[in-house]
């Protein structure tokens, strides 16, 4: 579960230059970052059924977000040749030098840890599966 964040990031910025994107991929990073904390945010108030109805109405529309945004990556992935592909595991190598790039690994970290918290509240984990993990924007 907590890789699945780190690799829908990555994907992101290795797209974000090989398909023409009008944001640098340090921008990109920056704007996941942002998301990321946004969402650990939100949730870390959750703790129980009551709490969870609050919240989930401002975390809604990123799950649904992030699933278009998820779709549009995989659709851009699979239009990619291998040098792009190669070329931007590359860059993506280097964008790991940015002192920038720890930040972003911290925000992905923290939302991953108040997902696992979220989903080990026996009241809220199959509420919360269903209503925002299980979101499509449908």
């Amino acid at each position: 579960m907590i890789a699945r964040p780190a690799f829908v990031i990555t994907i992101a910025l290795l797209l974000c230059v090989c398909v023409g994107c009008s944001k640098t991929r340090k921008d990109e990073m920056r704007e996941q970052t942002k998301i990321y904390n946004e969402m650990a945010d939100i949730m870390s108030t959750i703790t129980d059924r009551a709490s969870y109805e609050t919240a989930k109405s401002k975390l809604k529309p990123y799950y649904v977000a992030r699933f278009e945004r998820q779709k549009k990556l995989r659709e851009q992935e699979d239009k990619m040749s291998p040098a792009e592909k190669e070329r931007a595991a590359k860059e993506e190598e280097e964008l790991k030098a940015d002192p920038e790039y720890e930040e972003s690994k911290q925000a992905r970290h923290r939302y991953a840890a108040e997902f696992v918290r979220i989903t080990s509240i026996p009241e809220i984990k199959d509420l919360y599966m269903r209503e925002m993990v299980g979101s499509r924007g449908f």
